[in-house]
This record gives C-alpha cells, sequence and structure tokens, in this order.
C-alpha cells in the first residue's frame, strides 16, 4: 500500500489529459452538484449587487469595480431579464457555468500535477481537497468578482508554474505564448490588484530565464536533438558522413561512439588525403566537367533564423497583457460606458488606519499629535472624522476619509507620509494595534467563516439604506435631504416654513427623515426582481443550517488562515531549504548508470562490457502547447473568457534514455532530453502565490472571498515540492 501511494506516474500533459482529465473532471462536478442544487440559484456578494445597479442603469457606471466583472454580469442578467423576465434566471446560468469552468479548472490542475510526477498520494489528497473542501466547494455558488477572476486565475497558474519550470523555453510555442498573454489579460482585467500581482510576479519568472538560451532545456543545457542537426547539417555542407548515437543500432556489437557522431582525426585526415587524390587525377585526365566547383559560400553555411531568448519572449507576454489591460481594454470599457473613474484609495488604509488610531487613542494630548503634524495630515484626510469612525477590524472608515475635492498635491502626499513615519517612531504598539486587527483573520487559526447560501441577506435596512445612496437626486425628497444635509431650510427664502432656527432645524431633520424613507422605498423596489431566493423548501434550509453550524463551531478546516498563511509558509520554507547549499550537496545523488560510468581509467566513458538496458524517464516540465485554453463559458456575450479546453493542450512529456545507446524520442517532446527543474525555477514560480498573499495581507480587511484563488491553486503550487523528485524514474 505504501508502494502504491508513493509510487510516481510522470507523463506527458498531452497523455495525462486524454486519460484522467474526464475523470477527475466528472469526480469534482458529481462531488460538488448537491451542493449547487441546495444552493440554487447562488449567492451575490455585496460588491456584486453595486454592480447590479449600473448594470440596470439606477447608478452611473464607475471603475471602483472592474468594468470586465461588470459587463459580463450584465450580460447574464439581461439575458435571464430576456429570456425568463427575471434577472434571477441569469445569475441561475452564470452559477452553472462558473462551476462547470471551476470543475475543469481544477481537473486541469490535477493533470498537471500528475505530469510533473507528483507521488500518487499527493493527486488522491489534491482530489479529495477540490472536490470536498469546504473552501473550495462553498465558493462555487457565488456571484463575484473573485470567483470570476479565479476562473482565469487557475489555468494562468498552470501556465505560469510551467512556464517558470522550463526557464521560459515553452513560450517558445506560439498557441502557449497566445494562451499565456489572453489568460494574463483576463487576470488583469478582472481584478484591480491583479496587476501589480502579475507584475511582481513576472519579474520572477524573467529571474528563472537566466542563463537558459533559445535551444536549451530546463536547466539551459544545450539541446542534444539541436546539436545532433547542427553538427549534420554541417557534415552534409562538407561532403562527410554523420551517423548519431541516437541512430545506431542498440542490439549491435559496433562499439558507441563518444565523439556524438564527429569523425575521428585519424579517419578525417584519412578521407582528405582519398579527395586529395581523386582531385589530382581528374586534373591529370583534362575533364574539366569531372572538377568539383567550389559552392557558393551561401550553400556552404546556410544562415540561422532569429532566436529570440526565453527571458526577452517572456518579457513580451507579460508586457502584451498588460497593454491590452491597461492601455487597450480600461479605456476602451469606461468610453463605451462613460464610467467615472474611481480613485484607488485602498492602498492609503496603510497610513490612515494607524494615525486615526493613535488620534483615536490619545484624544486629549496634543503631545501625541503635534499641529504642524496634525495640520499635514489634515491636508489629505479629515483626521479627527478617521478617528470617530475607527473601525479595528478593517480600513475603509479610515481611507473614506481621504479629500478628493481638490486633489491633494504630491508635496501634500509626501510631507503626510512623513508625519506617519515620525508617529510610527513614536508610537510602535498603537501601529502594531492598528496592523493588527485588519489582518487577523489572514493568520488566526480560531477565525472561520461561512458562505453565504443565498442573496437576501444584502437586503437588510442597513443595506438597503446603504444601497439608496446610489439612486440620482430626482427621487422624491431627494432635495429635501440635500437641503437638509447642507443644513439649510430648502423653504427658505420663499414665505414658507419654520420662522425660528429650531422649528427651521426640526422641520429640516423630519424632512431628511421622510427623504431617507422614500429612497430607501424606491430602492426596494428597483431590487425587488433580485430579492427571494432565501425562500427555499424546508429540507433545503435544514441542510443549509446544519452545514453553516459546522463550518462556524471552532472548525479548523474552515479557517482562512490555515489555507492563506500557514499551508503556502510551510511550502515556501520547504522550497528555500532547497536552495541552501547543504540541501543541494544532499541532492546530488548517485545516478544508476554511475557505476558503469566511472570504471578505472574510463571516466566518462561507457564500459562497453555493460549492457543494462533499463530505460529511465526524466521528466520534462515543459507545459502546455498546441491549442490553448478556450473560454467555454461566458459565450453569450461574445466576450472570451479563458476556461478550458476540452483537448488540444499538448505538453512535452517524457524523453527515454537507454543505456548504453539511447531510445527514440516521443513524438510530442519539445526537447530531446530534460531534467527536473531547478530549486530556483520552483522559487519562482512560488512567486505568483506569494505576492497573491501579499496583496491579501494589504488589503482593507480579512474578507473571505478574496483568498478563492488561493484556496483552488494550494493544490498546484504543492506539488513544486517534488516536481524535482521524479528525475530519473523507472517507465512503466
Amino acid at each position: 500500500m505504501a508502494s502504491f501511494l508513493a509510487a510516481r506516474c510522470p507523463s506527458t500533459l498531452t497523455a495525462s489529459l486524454r486519460l484522467v482529465f474526464l475523470r477527475y473532471f466528472a469526480l469534482i462536478a458529481v462531488a460538488w452538484l448537491p451542493w449547487l442544487v441546495i444552493a440554487w440559484p447562488g449567492a451575490m456578494r455585496d460588491d456584486t449587487l453595486a454592480q447590479y445597479l449600473q448594470v440596470s442603469g439606477i447608478h452611473q457606471y464607475y471603475t471602483q469595480h472592474p468594468l470586465f466583472d461588470t459587463l459580463i454580469f450584465g450580460l447574464f442578467w439581461h439575458a435571464g431579464s430576456a429570456v425568463a423576465g427575471t434577472p434571477l434566471a441569469g445569475q441561475a446560468a452564470y452559477i452553472v457555468i462558473q462551476a462547470v469552468l471551476l470543475a475543469a479548472g481544477a481537473a486541469f490542475t490535477l493533470c498537471y500535477i500528475r505530469k510533473l510526477g507528483a507521488p500518487r498520494w499527493l493527486v488522491i489528497l489534491s482530489l479529495l481537497y477540490l472536490a470536498t473542501s469546504y473552501v473550495v466547494a462553498g465558493s462555487i455558488i457565488t456571484m463575484g468578482k473573485d470567483s470570476l477572476h479565479t476562473v482565469f486565475f487557475v489555468p494562468f497558474a498552470v501556465m505560469f508554474v510551467e512556464a517558470c519550470l522550463t526557464r521560459g523555453a515553452v513560450l517558445a510555442r506560439q498557441p502557449v505564448a497566445i494562451t499565456f498573454v489572453a489568460l494574463a489579460f483576463a487576470v488583469i482585467a478582472s481584478k484591480r490588484t491583479a496587476l501589480v500581482i502579475v507584475l511582481c510576479a513576472g519579474c520572477c519568472l524573467l529571474a528563472a530565464c537566466r542563463g537558459n538560451t533559445g535551444n536549451g532545456d530546463a536547466d539551459g543545457k544545450v539541446n542534444k536533438d539541436a546539436h545532433s542537426s547542427r553538427l549534420r547539417d554541417g557534415a552534409r555542407s562538407h561532403g562527410r558522413p554523420f551517423v548519431s548515437n541516437l541512430e545506431r543500432n542498440p542490439d549491435s556489437d559496433q562499439p558507441r561512439d563518444h565523439t556524438c557522431g564527429r569523425q575521428s582525426p585519424e579517419s578525417y585526415r584519412g578521407q582528405q588525403d582519398q579527395q586529395v587524390q581523386q582531385s589530382q587525377l581528374r586534373g591529370r585526365s583534362g575533364d574539366q566537367n569531372t572538377r568539383q566547383r567550389p559552392q557558393p559560400r551561401a550553400q556552404q553555411r546556410p544562415r540561422r533564423p532569429l532566436r529570440l531568448s526565453p527571458r526577452f519572449r517572456a518579457f513580451v507576454c507579460l508586457a502584451a497583457a498588460v497593454i491590452l489591460a491597461q492601455g487597450v481594454w480600461a479605456p476602451l470599457a469606461a468610453a463605451a460606458t462613460h464610467a467615472n473613474l474611481s480613485p484607488g484609495r485602498e492602498v492609503w488604509g496603510l497610513v490612515t488606519q494607524p494615525v486615526a488610531q493613535v488620534a483615536h487613542d490619545h484624544p486629549n494630548d496634543r503631545t501625541a499629535i503635534t499641529p504642524d503634524q496634525r495640520r499635514s495630515l489634515n491636508a489629505i484626510m479629515n483626521l479627527d472624522q478617521a478617528a470617530a469612525d475607527i473601525n479595528p477590524h478593517r480600513t475603509n472608515e479610515t481611507f473614506q476619509t481621504l479629500r478628493e475635492h481638490p486633489q491633494p498635491t504630491t508635496a501634500q502626499k509626501l510631507a503626510a507620509l512623513r508625519v506617519w513615519a515620525e508617529l510610527g517612531v513614536a508610537h510602535p504598539g498603537e501601529y502594531a494595534k492598528a496592523y493588527a486587527g485588519p489582518i487577523r483573520g489572514w493568520w488566526d487559526m480560531s477565525v472561520n467563516f461561512a458562505y453565504p447560501t443565498d442573496s437576501d441577506y444584502l437586503f437588510t435596512r442597513g443595506y438597503l439604506k446603504q444601497w439608496s445612496t446610489f439612486l440620482p437626486e430626482t427621487v422624491t425628497g431627494a432635495s429635501a435631504a440635500g437641503g437638509s444635509a447642507a443644513g439649510t431650510n430648502p423653504n427658505a427664502g420663499t414665505g414658507s416654513g419654520a420662522g425660528t432656527g429650531a422649528d427651521a432645524a426640526a422641520n429640516g431633520d423630519d424632512d431628511a427623515d421622510i427623504a431617507a424613507a422614500q429612497r430607501i422605498v424606491a430602492i426596494e423596489h428597483d431590487l425587488a426582481p433580485l430579492m427571494g431566493t432565501s425562500r427555499k423548501p424546508h429540507w433545503k434550509r435544514t441542510v443549509l443550517d446544519d452545514v453553516r453550524h459546522w463550518v462556524r463551531d471552532d472548525n479548523p478546516l474552515t479557517a482562512m488562515g490555515l489555507y492563506v498563511t500557514w499551508i503556502p509558509l510551510i511550502i515556501g520554507a520547504a522550497l528555500l531549504l532547497r536552495m541552501t547549499p547543504w540541501r543541494r550537496m544532499t541532492r546530488r545523488r548517485r545516478s544508476p548508470q554511475l557505476e558503469q560510468l566511472e570504471q578505472p581509467g574510463q571516466l566518462g566513458r561507457i564500459n562497453p562490457s555493460s549492457r543494462a538496458r533499463q530505460s529511465y524517464a526524466y521528466d520534462v516540465p515543459a507545459g502546455i502547447a498546441s491549442a490553448g485554453i478556450a473560454s467555454a463559458g461566458i459565450a453569450s456575450a461574445g466576450i472570451a473568457s479563458a476556461g478550458i479546453a476540452s483537448a488540444g493542450i499538448a505538453s512535452a512529456g517524457i524523453a527515454t534514455a537507454d543505456i548504453p545507446p539511447a531510445a527514440p524520442v516521443p513524438a510530442d517532446s519539445a526537447t530531446s532530453r530534460t531534467t527536473a527543474p531547478r530549486p530556483a525555477s520552483a522559487l519562482a514560480a512560488y512567486g505568483l502565490l506569494f505576492f497573491t498573499i501579499l496583496s491579501l495581507y494589504a488589503s482593507p480587511e480579512a474578507l473571505f472571498w478574496y483568498p478563492i484563488p488561493v484556496y483552488f491553486t494550494l493544490p498546484l503550487f504543492s506539488a513544486l515540492l517534488f516536481a524535482r523528485a521524479c528525475r530519473a524514474e523507472p517507465v512503466r
């Protein structure tokens, strides 16, 4: 049993997809189906409802939420309204398509893990995790930008890992490069923080391409097929025979040529003397037609085609994706929808939260924040309001006090940053308290969560009051509310209304309350088509309540810290240990043929008496090739997403080598021989997970929707620890 679980079955990605993709996809889909039925028609997150207000025309488009996601959601809502008369039908259709794409992405990840040669126990454990884990399966019913982003992030992560392990060589295939650019574009366009993640992880990819050449393998070694081809072409141009070691008969008694097909000096000189004698005989005979004429130089040495380095090719792919997302799509979408540009204020929460904490903890201490420091901070924010409204668990209340009209100047921002640094030195305890609160959910194992199973939680009194602010000013009572908010009586100057200031204030408050109530009634009417998703049969409500109690009652398996911090930390630490010199020394194990090679007096030669011809497989993480990953869903919009195509994903798989003669290379192999990836390449691939988690720690709050991409890709990055272990596995 232990040998069965520890066995590795490295293969090409094409063979893995053909053999087990449908099996993995069916198992995951069957495991997810009960949850999909029980939670039908799914749930929306709070930002998705704000996007609905934009799509339905209640509020103008704005760029705080990606327009890419907003337009895709709008297509489904409009399709549901046109076909079934309710946007909930479009929401249900979106949930089904999203579940199919996520299941395909999970199956694709498992096939790639199997292709890397990971142990069978890791493949089985990854399958169970992706099929049954609540953090994974519970997210498929959510209509939100994070789950949509995961649809593109999962295949992009696989391609990114492959590009790092092959040190950019896989991007030499045009279909792979095009698919990589398309997925990177979708990842950047579907989430605002993804741009920084892709840029930082892209630097790791460029660093991994260091030392690799266009004719190299995953370790930068020379491609033996390309080298033999050049030798063969050179031999033909000079009229000399060339026989490669790969072309020799394994059963022949002819000793192996250790010159890689090149002629020995003795045989070359003998052949040269023979050619000179023949030319002299032809010269004496006077036959001018039989004399050899020198060939033109262009025919003797054909010109080599231009080859791009893997690093430059990776840079071009990354740059193309960023330009398409930020330079083409973003301005075109904003212009087409007339969207208001929303400034990115979330990152300023790292500044506003601690200074507001200092002001909150020392309200009457004028030495805690000097007048000059307060003046510098008030130039970019309302410090008193931030101190009064501070929430220890998130930074939204503090960064929303940033001033927008007029925008602070660069000098004012730099002065505020200088004050922020000074206060940090003077009040380290308050700063630690301010930063520990919003990030506690990312590492604390006692903080767990439960996904919502319907959208009716968004229509409570508090949320309706928030959504009512999206209504235009033409709503009944809005002008009264605006006048009251401004501190003036809307009836002033008309000869009506109260005569005293107290009566005017009282009337103003009453008008404001009436206006607010009217706006809530209006927004409730506008959102009525989305209500009612919590009205489910009794047995469904019972099952959902039981599941909710199970995941919230001190269940460590639903703690975000387990998946966001501790498992990735273990993976990163293990990869770093492989980089240490002592670890590299212990991994220099003797290969099976070393006893045959290192015979006395014949170092580097193979003993002719040794005829052990057992085949050994060398893992070739050369990745995703031919047809790319086409979109399977969101087709009604005509917008190509980047889902998973069922086939056409070719891979460079196992190259075999016989001892002493070499066996033929498989037809789908990109390189004739490729060894396992270097630890630095695996660490560069881990950079994508590292910067994704780093962006979570910089987010305004620890919200359980944010790490959905991390939940789905943890098995992929866990397999990096075993990508090197299948260097020389017997072919089964």
